[in-house]
């Protein structure tokens, strides 16, 4: 952990950070934080580059996006994608690996999560909206669209 992945951290939490644990992805490290005072506890990243370069990939759907796209033009490997998505999102996503119950009527068009030839798609669950988005990232497409024309689904 260095000093300016700290202050970066801090300065987007707004508050003194603990580090909970890092490891290498696409070309940097990911280091995940929590913030030390309030609550509730709030984990988020930061990506440093090889070149030294500080992002919070959390701070909005774009950065998150970005990381994603420079993940795959490294030719990250799907499982580690899939992984990384609860962690660098800006809300609570979960990447959705069968179908479920709720998606019966649109199971016909879901797929598990794929890459081929520099894209990277899937499909997950946001549990800030309760609704079902596809995230679809290569060279030259960053797209996060909701599905099933908005249909949202039951935490119950």
């Amino acid at each position: 952990m260095g000093n300016s992945e700290k202050q970066t951290i801090q300065g987007f939490l707004g508050e003194e950070a603990e580090e909970i644990s890092g490891r290498e992805f696409a070309g940097g490290v990911l280091t995940v934080w929590r913030n030390a005072h309030s609550l509730p506890s709030r984990r988020v990243c930061t990506f440093t580059s090889t070149e030294g370069t500080v992002s919070v990939p959390n701070e909005s759907d774009e950065s998150f996006a970005a990381l994603l796209c420079n993940a795959v033009a490294l030719n990250t490997d799907l499982r580690q994608l899939c992984d990384a998505i609860p962690l660098i999102s800006p809300v609570l996503r979960k990447v959705i690996g069968e179908v479920l119950p709720y998606m019966k009527d649109w199971a016909a068009v879901w797929h598990p999560p794929r890459l081929q030839q520099g894209r990277f798609e899937c499909y997950v669950e946001n549990l800030a909206s309760s609704r079902v988005e596809r995230l679809i990232v290569g060279p030259k497409i960053r797209k996060i669209e909701d599905v099933a024309a908005g249909m949202r689904f039951s935490l119950l």
